[in-house]
């Protein structure tokens, strides 16, 4: 995937319906008198996005678990983590 934004105003939307439905490549940057306004991706980057976002919480509520020694031994996260790959 391209990281790049193109940014488009609020007028040109209804000449990119074409592109939109083909896919995008790359985020749009919606513009309303030159204002940054909206984003708009492909579900399947927003899919991901919020995968990767569920992925850093989780990361950052063990930093907080490990900080305050609320974390788990090693040895039983690893057999969770096993159990839970036998039921999918």
């Amino acid at each position: 995937m391209n990281n790049a934004f193109q940014t488009v105003s609020i007028e040109q939307l209804p000449d990119l319906k074409d592109q939109v439905a083909m896919g995008l490549d790359s985020p749009l940057v919606v513009t309303v008198g030159g204002e940054k306004k909206a984003v708009l991706l492909s579900t399947e980057s927003f899919e991901r996005m919020l995968g990767e976002r569920e992925v850093l919480r989780r990361l950052a509520l063990g930093d907080l678990e490990f900080a305050g020694s609320e974390g788990h031994p090693m040895h039983e996260v690893l057999e969770d983590c096993d159990l839970l790959l036998e039921e999918s």
